[in-house]
Order: structure tokens, then C-alpha cells, then sequence
């Protein structure tokens, strides 16, 4: 429960102030109320089994869906974001109605200089991370993705909710590429930021 805790104390030094929490509690053994005690606007789902990665963002993103919200934000509990990258998310898609989704630069936790996901490639049909483990450079950084990562990306909720959410038969693997090419199926594009 700690990355999630820090996950949420990064998530509210967002420069962007219209958000809401959705954490979804995947049958954990440990005690999770203590995040409603430090967080009490976070808005806590406690599932009675584990659903894997797709089925609990699936319960997070239709209860997202059901209050109304535009984007959905999906963000791994084991990471932190800067203050300013869910404006700079949610800019990119208001920049082009026609994006579907939009994912970013992700670092590595433990070396913070180290680029884990600079967008992604799909040659020869199997998935690559660019830029993986190479010192930031930002230079090099690429500006598209043809896949998003299940790390973070921002999507549209009704784009999500039309594609049938994740698939569930995956339950904690190549969930995001296989809803990556179900956006662009229709017709929508994947950005990267």
C-alpha cells in the first residue's frame, strides 16, 4: 500500500484541479481503509476477488463512466506523475478531438534518469518499448506511440466504453496493446506526450 499512497499524494500536487480518484482494491490482504482516513475525497472500490489488472480497471473505468467524467486516467498504483502531466495529457487530447487516447513518458522508478516507456513500436507484430533504459535524452524522444501503456494513458470514457473496455480473458497482460488496436479500429488515434 505504500506505492499507493504515493501514487495518490502525486496525483494531488496535480496543477490540474478537476479530477477524482477512482482506487480500485483488487482483493488485497493488507488493510486498505487507511487510504480514506488520509484521503477521504479518493473514491475506494473493494473487490471480494482479484480481477487482474483489465477487470479492475474495467469496475474503475464503468464507474468512472456511470458519474459522467470525459477522460479516464489509467494509472498503475506503483507510480508517481509530475505535477503538470495531466495538463499537458488532457491539452494534447483537447488539441485533436479525433485522439482516442493519449500515453506518455514513463521513467523507471528506482533510476530516475532512465527512460522505461518513450512510446512504442509494434514491427514485426510484437511490441517494443522505445528508447527502453536509455538515459533521457530529449532529443531523442519520439512523438508518436502505436500502442499505448497500461502504465498511464488518458483515454476518452466514451471512446473506452465503445471498444468494450479491456478484455478480461487477459486478466494482467498485453491487455493495453489489445485495447490499443480496438481505439484504432475506430477509426480514433493513439497519441503520445
Amino acid at each position: 500500500m505504500m506505492h499507493t499512497m504515493e501514487c495518490i499524494q502525486s496525483i494531488n500536487s496535480l496543477d490540474y484541479s478537476n479530477y477524482l480518484i477512482i482506487v480500485v482494491d483488487n482483493a488485497s490482504t493488507e488493510e486498505v481503509s487507511f487510504i480514506l482516513d488520509k484521503n477521504p475525497d479518493v473514491l475506494l472500490i473493494r473487490n471480494e476477488k482479484n480481477y487482474g489488472y483489465a477487470g479492475a480497471n474495467n469496475i474503475g473505468i464503468r464507474k468512472a463512466n456511470e458519474m459522467g467524467c470525459k477522460y479516464c486516467w489509467i494509472l498503475n498504483n506503483d507510480t508517481t506523475v509530475a505535477s503538470n502531466s495531466l495538463c499537458l495529457l488532457a491539452k494534447k487530447m483537447e488539441e485533436n478531438e479525433n485522439i482516442g487516447a493519449v500515453t506518455n513518458l514513463i521513467f523507471d522508478y528506482y533510476q530516475r534518469d532512465k527512460v522505461w516507456f518513450g512510446g512504442g513500436s509494434m514491427k514485426g507484430g510484437l511490441p517494443s518499448h522505445l528508447q527502453y533504459y536509455e538515459t533521457y535524452n530529449k532529443k531523442i524522444l519520439s512523438n508518436s506511440t502505436e500502442y499505448l501503456s497500461g502504465c498511464s494513458f488518458l483515454a476518452r470514457t466514451e471512446v473506452l466504453s465503445s471498444v468494450g473496455l479491456f478484455d478480461e480473458n487477459y486478466f494482467a497482460y498485453v491487455e493495453d496493446i489489445d485495447i490499443s488496436f480496438l481505439i484504432r479500429r475506430t477509426g480514433a488515434e493513439l497519441a503520445y506526450c
